[in-house]
């Protein structure tokens, strides 16, 4: 029985783009990263504004290498604590917060020294930041410690972000790289429970190893 030429031809039309699938290079990446965060804002019946303390942070990406650019997804988190606080009527804090997000990114490796490149890029996606925050005032008198104007935020919040990256990428053995850069994660967020809103720094400084494997 003769099959019809119209499955003969998308049999091999699929078959073509298979093998041009395998064909692309792809790669993971791993990076390790210490992040300085900025200041966040807090308002409530009292103001205040909190200082961020570098946090510790990871990211997995997979992509596929171009011909004039690396295109991955890449996702990230980290955790950062508070500070110290400014405040006219607030002295104590305690928490911290948790930011996760997924970007979409384009990476452009320029031409450099042998083994070298370095390499700019940006990617767009979504974060998701989280706090659990407590603000209050204490005082002291005679030995003894009296707290008042207690405010607490326990919520989340997602939001679009952007993030611009620099850096250097070097082979270091047979399909794998290592990378050394800095991004800069730009994300305007408001947390707000009741009538209590937490703010957290708009941007946030990634100083970044990565480790990557090409196949």
């Amino acid at each position: 029985m003769k099959l019809p030429l119209r499955y003969l031809l998308g049999g091999a039309a699929l078959l073509a783009g298979a093998s041009s699938l395998q064909a692309i290079d792809q790669t993971v990446r791993v990076s390790a990263f210490y992040s300085v965060p900025g200041d966040s804002d807090f308002s409530g019946p009292s103001d205040a504004v909190l200082d961020g303390e570098g946090g510790l942070g990871l990211s997995l990406a997979w992509g596929v290498n171009l011909p004039v650019l690396r295109a991955e997804v890449e996702f990230l988190g980290a955790q950062y604590d508070y500070d110290g606080i400014q405040s006219e009527d607030l002295n104590d804090f305690d928490g911290d917060y948790e930011r996760y997000g997924l970007f979409g990114n384009a990476i452009f490796d320029l031409p450099g020294v042998p083994f070298i490149d370095p390499y700019i890029g940006a990617g767009v996606g979504v974060v998701r930041t989280s706090t659990n925050l407590t603000v209050q005032t204490r005082t002291e008198s005679n030995g003894t410690v009296t707290t008042t104007n207690t405010q607490t935020v326990n919520d989340a919040n997602m939001t679009p972000a952007v993030q611009f990256m620099v850096g250097l990428k070097a082979e270091v053995a047979d399909k794998i790289y290592a990378t050394a850069g800095y991004r800069l994660l730009y994300a305007d967020q408001d947390i707000t429970e009741s009538a209590l809103e937490v703010s957290p720094n708009e941007l946030s400084h990634f100083f970044e190893l990565g480790l990557g494997y090409n196949f």
